[in-house]
């Protein structure tokens, strides 16, 4: 099956290592399928953010 993938925020990285992107992939019968790519450094990123607010919070 063919598909195409769309980017509808841009394609604009500012840190190839640590950033993520949105992309659409649309499929030939029309069906649209949505995700965010992420890179590991990214994902790090937002578990210590995450991780340290929480622990703020307490």
């Amino acid at each position: 099956m063919r598909f195409k993938i769309i980017f509808p925020t841009g394609y604009q990285v500012a840190d190839i290592f640590n950033d993520n992107i949105d992309i659409n992939v649309v499929l030939e019968n029309g069906d649209v399928f949505f995700g965010t790519l992420f890179t590991i450094s990214n994902l790090d990123y937002f578990c210590l953010l995450y991780t340290s607010d929480a622990a703020d919070e307490r």
